[in-house]
């Protein structure tokens, strides 16, 4: 009631409704009796964020006849299909418990970020006579961010308390590439290129200048000689020295930078209880953060004819980021303290490039697959009380599958001359684990 006053430890009774109308004394044992029901206090907090995506993007050319009974022509394809998307998925609980007695509190945050993807760039049957370069490419830029924040705190001077919090996050990412030609019945091209991977090129200043003075000279032949007398550049020869001079120095990460999908999962939990009384507290909470990766990169070349008088590639590339990262904190000012932070990552790629069944006249066929992912693991946990407990565990689950291969395909030169066929699967990966446990214990009876 509003008129019974609390203060530090102490209550005082200012007025009763009944005061006037009854026993002093049983308006002093009804209100003792009263502190003593409401002097036991409990809250249960909990929170969740979802955030689901499904993406399909498809560029493809169908049965199509481009440049048939034409000729002096030469015409340049470029099919690409991409996606560049952002998620971020956030949850944070916050309890505070204040009570004179006997107190509890429950908390709980959960963030659970979730994408399923499909990209492709396909040319699928057809004819396709005097061409240049043709490029079907397929790729991906994708970054998935889920982060959580709980925070607990209980505060009792005269009695038994409780503080208990959690914090989960959880990132599922389910990735398709496919960058194929199929079924083409006649390709006469210069070169050809096909590509499914998720990297991107940024192009820093200098790198910019080189490709704007060429494209600009290009542009410009009829004033080659007029900006030429003014003394600029109209070959780009100028912007490709320097460029190549820094790379010879070792500083090619100042003109082409290129990164991969990113996947990240954080979770802080921060539980505490306060207070004098030393009898029966108890602190406890959980951090976890579980990654779940499946990246399929497919490049394919398959059932197909195709002359070119320049180079072949056919090219599929992972470069994805694993990130997980979970921190918990917990104290208990008497009693038990204890918590457990939990970091999990599961990587599953397939990457394939193959040229099947096809005949591919060319001067070089390149058929390449590369993988250099990373999946690092971060997980700290800390404990302080008269009886503390901490657990760390951080673990990464990598299982890939990285193939380049030609099969049942007929491979030479268009002029006779000689064909320079390279085949190669790598796979580079990067796996970090670090656990970290930490507990304290202060008092008269320690164990930790």
């Amino acid at each position: 009631p509003g008129n019974i006053m609390v203060n530090d430890s102490e209550y005082r009774v200012i007025d009763w409704i009944t005061a006037c109308k009854g026993d002093p004394a049983a308006d002093v044992a009804r209100t003792t009796s009263s502190f003593d029901v409401g002097g036991g206090t409990g809250y249960l907090v909990a929170g969740a964020s979802l955030n689901f995506a499904d993406y399909s993007t498809l560029a493809e050319l169908k049965n199509n006849k481009v440049n048939e009974g034409v000729s002096g022509v030469n015409t340049d394809i470029k099919n690409t299909a991409s996606n560049k998307s952002y998620q971020f998925t956030a949850n944070a609980s916050a309890q505070y418990v204040q009570s004179y007695k006997t107190n509890g509190g429950v908390g709980a945050a959960f963030a659970w970020g979730k994408i399923d993807n499909d990209t492709s760039a396909i040319i699928d049957g057809g004819k396709y006579l005097s061409l240049g370069d043709v490029e079907n490419h397929a790729f991906t830029d994708i970054t998935e961010i889920s982060a959580v924040l709980g925070v607990g705190i209980a505060n009792s001077n005269n009695g038994s308390s409780g503080a208990f919090e959690g914090a989960v996050g959880f990132n599922v990412f389910d990735n398709n590439v496919v960058a194929a030609i199929r079924n083409v019945e006649e390709m006469n091209a210069e070169t050809l290129s096909v590509k499914a991977y998720d990297t991107t090129i940024s192009e820093t200043d200098t790198y910019e200048k080189y490709v704007n003075g060429k494209r600009f000279a290009e542009t410009t032949v009829d004033n080659k000689t007029k900006l030429e007398r003014y003394h600029f550049d109209t070959t780009g020869e100028t912007y490709v020295g320097e460029a190549k001079n820094g790379m010879d120095q070792g500083n090619n990460n100042d003109y082409l930078t290129d990164h991969g999908n990113s996947i990240i999962t954080a979770a802080v939990e921060v539980n505490a209880r306060l207070g004098e009384a030393e009898r029966n507290n108890v602190s406890i909470g959980m951090a976890g953060v579980y990654n779940s990766i499946d990246n399929d990169f497919t490049s394919e070349v398959t059932g197909s004819t195709i002359n070119l008088s320049g180079n072949s590639d056919v090219n599929a590339e992972s470069t994805t980021r694993a990130v997980a990262v979970a921190v918990g904190g917990n104290g208990a000012s008497h009693g038990f303290a204890g918590g457990g932070s939990v970091g999990l990552n599961f990587l599953n790629n397939d990457v394939v490039a193959r040229v099947a069944d096809s005949t591919l006249k060319t001067s070089q066929l390149a058929i390449q697959a590369f993988q250099r992912n990373t999946t690092a693991n971060l997980v700290g946990q800390i404990s302080i009380s008269n009886l503390a407990l901490g657990l760390s565990w951080a673990e990464n689950y990598l299982n890939t599958n990285t193939n380049a291969y030609l099969n049942d395909s007929d491979v030479s030169n268009k002029d006779n001359g000689k064909t320079g066929v390279a085949i190669q699967a790598e796979d580079d990966a990067l796996m970090y684990a670090v656990a970290a446990t930490g507990s304290g214990t202060f008092g008269q009876n320690k164990i930790s």
